[in-house]
């Protein structure tokens, strides 16, 4: 009986020690930055378990999450791609807006901008196509936002990569800082050997 009473003891003491000593705040967790690697190039991704992984075999990686609600989404997708020869950067240029406009008019969707530039890239020149696409929904139009960018691989003549950034929403969900979100994930694509 005097066991008992003195286990009861020290468990109240305990409690009331716990209980009135300093709560020490919860940090919020940071996910760390995660390397992908494939053949032809390598991606730094920050917030990693953000992202699920939608497609990923030897030359292609497809990624998505969800935006702060659910009318939003964001794809990154990268991949080795066949390339000519070009002759110089303005046909180099010229090559990759032509594709990125014959995709635009295989879609549903009107194109309500594009832009395409010369930009210093991995280790030649790279071209940043800007675009904007608007699809009909069901009670507001759907905005299909991406920037684009295509680099020549130094590794092979042949061959380039790709990555694109996208977001997909509704009207007046768009993203102030989603060109700079895509030019941070541009910096973090290094080429590796084919």
């Amino acid at each position: 009986m005097q066991i008992r009473a003195l286990f009861l003891f020290f468990s109240m003491v305990s409690l009331f020690a716990c209980s009135s000593a300093p709560q020490l705040q919860q940090q919020p967790q940071v996910s760390p930055d995660v390397e992908i690697v494939q053949k032809g190039f390598s991606l730094l991704l920050p917030n990693k378990d953000e992202w699920k992984i939608v497609k990923k075999d030897e030359f292609k990686v497809v990624l998505s999450k969800k935006g702060i609600t659910n009318q939003e989404q964001y794809t990154i997708q990268a991949l080795v791609v066949k390339l000519p020869k070009f002759v110089n950067d303005q046909e180099f240029m010229k090559f990759v807006s032509k594709r990125m406009k014959k995709s635009q008019q295989q879609s549903d969707g009107k194109v309500i901008e594009q832009h395409a530039q010369l930009i210093d890239g991995l280790s030649e020149k790279c071209v940043k196509y800007n675009s904007k696409e608007q699809y009909s929904g069901k009670n507001k139009p759907v905005i299909l936002e991406t920037v684009n960018f295509t680099c020549r691989h130094s590794d092979k003549d042949y061959a380039g990569v790709y990555l694109a950034y996208s977001k997909k929403y509704f009207q007046g969900y768009d993203d102030k800082n989603f060109a700079e979100k895509a030019e941070t994930l541009f910096n973090n694509l290094e080429l590796t050997a084919l």
